[in-house]
């Protein structure tokens, strides 16, 4: 598993891939309890999530470190107005270290394609209605800064008691 002391950037291609791989399968076993040897698809997928999620909380940890040494501004926005799609392929591309992740995948004989289509498409996933039409509309302030300069106004939309759920 990563820490910030050995981060994934200051790693070697090949210490990359091995460290990504032994990360994938301690996640595999001491978090999940799976045996590499008997796993589904998605056991995989679970265990590559957690192992991307600990990589962006590291770096996300080591920027947040560096705003508050620095004493910098920071402006929060929150947006619920779009769809977020699938979020393992965007956040590896967004890490850059996709080619990493799929070599260290191919080394242990499994497709980084096949396991992120395990993940589910959020989009896909929220229930819409049959006849959607907004209920009401909620509004409450979001403060956005520490000295509450800015502050937004989010919209949730609340749906009819019918609804279905989406399918693909």
């Amino acid at each position: 598993m990563f820490t910030s002391k050995d981060s994934i950037s200051e790693l070697s291609s090949d210490d990359k891939i091995r460290a990504i791989e032994k990360s994938i399968v301690n996640h595999l076993i001491y978090l999940l309890g799976k045996d590499p040897v008997e796993t589904h698809q998605r056991d995989w997928f679970e265990a590559l999530a957690r192992v991307v999620r600990d990589l962006l909380t590291t770096q996300w940890m080591e920027s947040m470190r560096s705003y508050y040494l620095q004493d910098a501004k920071r402006v929060y926005y929150l947006s619920m107005e779009f769809l977020m799609g699938r979020a393992l392929g965007n956040a590896l591309r967004n890490m850059q270290c996709s080619n990493e992740f799929r070599h260290a995948l191919e080394e242990m004989g499994l497709r980084l394609e096949d396991i992120s289509q395990c993940e589910a498409e959020a989009g896909l996933a929220m229930e819409v209605s049959d006849d959607w039409r907004p209920a009401f509309w909620i509004h409450w302030p979001v403060w956005i800064c520490q000295d509450l300069a800015t502050v937004s106004v989010m919209s949730l939309a609340c749906l009819p008691s019918r609804s279905i759920r989406a399918g693909r």
